[in-house]
């Protein structure tokens, strides 16, 4: 069931937007803003140490500076190949939530982590250029093994 949500929350984030017309001319308050962002800063892992073929989960602080809730999908990359994703809900406020995925590392080396936002098509993106930050991981070779 997870996974059925999953495919059609990944479906509705990559599907366009459908254009609405404009009903009215009246002036309004100001319309509410979406603004979920994370930083290169905000990606770390569990355990902190990274081994070889030893499983993690890879953490990511993502947050609203928005005006309004707002909700998505939280993709992760390890070189360019896709983990994992989930989805996330936030309140608007700045206020910080994580959002993790599992993964083993399949060799050791350098590691570039990559995670990105994708919001659900009814919240458009007030600042797009913050919703993808990445950051450099090293795993080390299993000794034991």
């Amino acid at each position: 069931m997870r996974s059925l949500v999953f495919l059609l929350a990944l479906l509705c984030a990559l599907a366009p937007p459908v254009a609405q017309a404009a009903t009215s001319t009246v002036p309004s308050a100001a319309a509410p803003t979406f603004d979920a962002s994370i930083f290169f800063d905000a990606i770390n892992t569990n355990p902190p140490t990274l081994i070889e073929q030893q499983p993690v989960r890879i953490y990511a602080t993502i947050t609203n500076a928005g005006t309004a809730d707002i909700e998505g999908l939280v993709r992760f990359f390890d070189n360019g190949v896709f983990i994992g994703g989930k989805i996330f809900s936030l309140r608007a406020g700045n206020r910080p939530e994580d959002a993790w995925v599992g993964w083993t590392p399949k060799a050791p080396g350098l590691h570039t982590i990559r995670v990105e936002i994708v919001n659900d098509t009814e919240f458009p993106e007030a600042t797009p250029a913050n919703n993808t930050a990445s950051a450099p991981f090293t795993v080390l070779g299993d000794i034991d093994n």
